[in-house]
């Protein structure tokens, strides 16, 4: 194993589970539009806008990031201007989640705060440490080598 390629497994792994799991979300996200119940009245605007858009951009996404990862372990240099896009959006949509699920409320106790932060540390964590290692030194080396 080449110096620097943990890097390209270790991130082309965690992009092939991400990318999984993304795609089944937007999956869901859509097939709640075919097979829910019906449509809450209080929110319905947010369901339209979860299951007409943001189910199938999350479809699409998905297999773009299972298949960039495997690029990427392939040491193909856009695939990584790829994950690193992708982590930059999931990082703001997970900021966004929290701020969102904050303005709704009308108090905030210390169980929502403590749900955030384990939210965060779910989400944005593993987000911040990729872009770490894809804008990293180590990951842009291990690229520009070639495959022998």
């Amino acid at each position: 194993m080449a110096a620097g390629s943990w890097v390209l497994t270790v991130v082309g792994w965690f992009w092939i589970l991400a990318g999984s799991v993304v795609t089944i979300s937007g999956l869901m996200l859509v097939g709640a539009l075919f097979f829910g119940r019906g449509v809450p009245v209080s929110g319905a605007g947010m369901f339209i806008l979860l299951t007409l858009v943001v189910g199938p951009l999350l479809a699409l996404a998905g297999p773009m990031a299972v298949v960039s990862a495997v690029q990427l372990m392939n040491r193909h240099a856009w695939a990584r201007s790829y994950l690193e896009v992708a982590t930059w959006i999931g990082l703001f949509g997970s900021v966004f989640y929290l701020g969102y699920t904050g303005v709704t409320k009308n108090d905030i106790f210390a169980e929502d705060i403590i749900r955030g932060a384990i939210f965060f540390l779910f989400t944005g964590a593993p987000l911040t440490g990729m872009l770490f290692l894809l804008r990293s030194d180590s990951m842009r080396r291990a690229i520009a080598q070639s495959v022998n």
